[in-house]
């Protein structure tokens, strides 16, 4: 065979390689395992005694190979194999065997082989520690380090990188202390991976004159020592310092890498400077980032934050666009600053593009959908929901219920909402706020009571809107009694010209002791108030006033202005339901302000009701016929009329 026509280490790997050649991986996976030890069994019984007879080293390199493709099955069945053969396996190999159990995360597997294994170093520690850390079994992690201590194993930068990190995930800042100690007893508090570590540790509690005494005593500081300096500023608020360390990277000669930018552009932030973040993002162009997609995805943020989506897009353009993760991003930034369209547009060319959205991208666009109240796209997202599969996600699951709750299928909302295992407060108070909204009051304090057995956390959301709740159906309570909702009914029935139905609310409103209020208004001429209501003939001045009313019905006409007669809701003929248009309160009460007020000043008017629609008209012609500015006050809000305009923009 040529590929054994070299003795030395590398002869095991050409008879590792053939067995594997034999037995395809693929077909390997589907089949008995014995087949492949036996065939590895009948190589070993060829070369054993010669110089081609394998070696631990050997199966290292085999172990190693299983460990890089990832194939836990054949790893496991390569262990069988030399225990069922009674194979010595060296410390060195059987490191690796523990390694690869770790990788794998077989925890069970790996302290077995620990406890087994007849002697241990450090590396074997520090392997379980990291397996411990990686499953979440922190407390055993750190009695694993107390215990490497003991029994007086060698501590290096790779022990206690490991430990520190060990020490973030705890949360304990005791042990961390513990650690740089040990650290610095032993001298290696200026190895640069062991100063990266400890910046991390310090900065993730917030003590960062420790962090950079750490740094000013690493020997030969290399771009990840600074970045973890500037990036430790940044994130504990000291901006300014960042900016500085930064200024002095650059003037030793250093060149920043990705996790520079993000750090900088976190001192941007921190100080709330666009202008800053502009000046960075130019500074990345220059070093040749500007298409990577974490200083994209910072520059994103900085330019969404202070509301330039504009130069925020095209960072997006400019930086390869495989990342669902920036996508998601826009479409949440188009969505939170209400630009509903373009937030579809980015999650329609994503699902060109080929990009599967994850639970952020829907719940993103489903806020989109939402805030448009587009029931049509709503639910087109739903269906690609369903076709991935992530209905179930707490995130894409509130935000379907808010869709079809804001356009009023409280129906399909519920739906949602009973196909959830168990919900979270937001999934509850989604669906309450959604009831209060569409006016079922009653079925939010319904589920409300649900929320208080099911023991769900109530939060402000859920006070406020079962507040509402209660008051709307105290309102429906109180509209039995309250004159508006009559008034409602009669001007309903009127608009449909049903004046027997008139004539029925109005009996039953003398019936029952209601009475409408009458509709008045009020301008202050020379520090004194004068009140009008509809028809009024009780004003001194009443003569000049309906001389002046006469005058601007004219100059009113002349303009091709047509009255609305069908504001007013009495069975009379429109001869005289325009005369009624035209001695509305308001109207006397404008027609006495053009009478006392100077040309120069304005004409102020407070009206206790709504502006009826054919005044409101009437007064944008007034406004440039007489080229004088009126405002009014009505119940809803404030009309400023001026040149033929009103600031309304015809919505009140």
């Amino acid at each position: 065979m040529i590929g054994f026509s070299h003795v030395g280490r590398t002869r095991f790997w050409s008879v590792f390689s053939l067995v594997r050649q034999r037995i395809p991986p693929l077909h390997f996976s589907r089949r008995n395992f014995t087949s492949y030890p036996a065939l590895l069994s009948v190589e070993e019984e060829k070369y054993a005694g010669s110089a081609l007879a394998f070696d631990s080293y050997a199966y290292a390199r085999a172990l190693q190979e299983c460990i890089g493709e990832g194939n836990r099955l054949e790893g496991k069945a390569f262990h069988g194999h030399t225990l069922k053969r009674g194979i010595y396996l060296d410390l060195f190999c059987l490191n690796i065997l523990l390694n690869m159990y770790a990788k794998f995360d077989l925890l069970d597997d790996t302290c077995k082989l620990f406890a087994e294994m007849p002697e241990r170093n450090m590396v074997s520690f520090v392997t379980l520690i990291q397996a411990h850390t990686k499953c979440g079994r922190l407390l055993e992690a750190a009695q694993l380090f107390r215990m490497l201590h003991r029994e007086g194993h060698e501590l290096n930068h790779f022990v206690f990188t490991t430990v520190l990190k060990l020490s973030l995930n705890l949360e304990l800042s005791e042990f961390g202390w513990c650690a740089h100690a040990c650290i610095f007893k032993l001298g290696h508090d200026s190895n640069a991976y062991v100063g990266a570590a400890l910046l991390d540790t310090y900065s993730f509690y917030g003590h960062v004159s420790d962090a950079r005494k750490v740094f000013d005593g690493i020997d030969g500081r290399d771009i990840v020592a600074w970045t973890g300096m500037i990036s430790c500023y940044a994130d504990n608020g000291y901006a300014e310092a960042a900016i500085q360390l930064f200024s002095e990277m650059t003037t030793s000669g250093m060149r920043p890498n990705t996790f520079t930018f993000t750090g900088l552009i976190k001192a941007a932030v921190c100080l709330s400077s666009l202008a800053l973040g502009k000046s960075i993002h130019g500074y990345s162009i220059k070093s040749c980032y500007e298409s990577d997609p974490y200083v994209g995805g910072s520059l994103l943020d900085i330019y969404a934050k202070y509301g330039d989506i504009g130069d925020a897009r095209a960072v997006f353009e400019a930086v390869p666009q495989n990342d669902v993760i920036l996508w998601s991003f826009m479409i949440a930034r188009y969505a939170q600053s209400d630009q509903n369209e373009e937030a579809l547009l980015i999650f329609r060319r994503m699902i060109k593009a080929s990009i599967d959205p994850n639970e952020y991208s829907f719940s993103s666009v489903l806020q989109a959908c939402a805030n448009a109240k587009s029931l049509n796209m709503g639910m087109q997202v739903h269906g690609h929901v369903l076709k991935i599969g992530l209905v179930s996600e707490f995130f894409v699951a509130n935000a379907l219920m808010n869709v079809y709750a804001k356009c009023g299928n409280m129906e399909a909302s519920m739906e949602i909402f009973s196909c959830l295992s168990n919900g979270n407060d937001v999934t509850w108070n989604t669906l309450i706020v959604g009831f209060m909204q569409q006016g079922f009051g009653e079925d939010a304090l319904r589920l409300f009571h649900q929320m208080h057995v099911a023991q769900v956390p109530k939060t402000q959301v859920t006070y406020s809107s079962i507040l509402q709740a209660c008051a709307s159906i105290a309102a429906i309570e109180q509209a039995r009694q309250d004159e508006t909702t009559y008034v409602l009914m009669s001007n309903l029935y009127a608009a449909g010209r049903s004046w027997d139905h008139v004539a029925l609310v109005r009996k039953s409103m003398r019936t029952k002791g209601v009475k409408k209020e009458p509709g008045c208004s009020w301008i202050e001429i020379h520090s004194e108030i004068h009140s009008f209501r509809v028809g009024d003939e009780s004003h001194p001045d009443i003569r000049l006033i309906h001389g002046m009313l006469e005058w601007l019905n004219i100059k009113v006409n002349r303009t091709g202005y047509v009255p609305n007669v069908n504001v007013v809701l009495h069975d009379i003929d429109d001869d005289k339901k325009e005369r009624l248009v035209w001695v509305h309160s308001e109207r006397l009460a404008l027609a006495f302000g053009l009478i006392k007020l100077p040309t120069a000043s304005s004409i102020c008017i407070i009206k206790n009701l709504r502006f009826c629609q054919d005044c409101h008209a009437s007064f944008k012609v007034i406004s440039k016929i007489v080229q004088r500015e009126i405002i009014v006050r009505d119940i809803n809000r404030f009309h400023h009329f001026e040149d033929g305009t009103c600031s309304c923009g015809d919505y009140w």
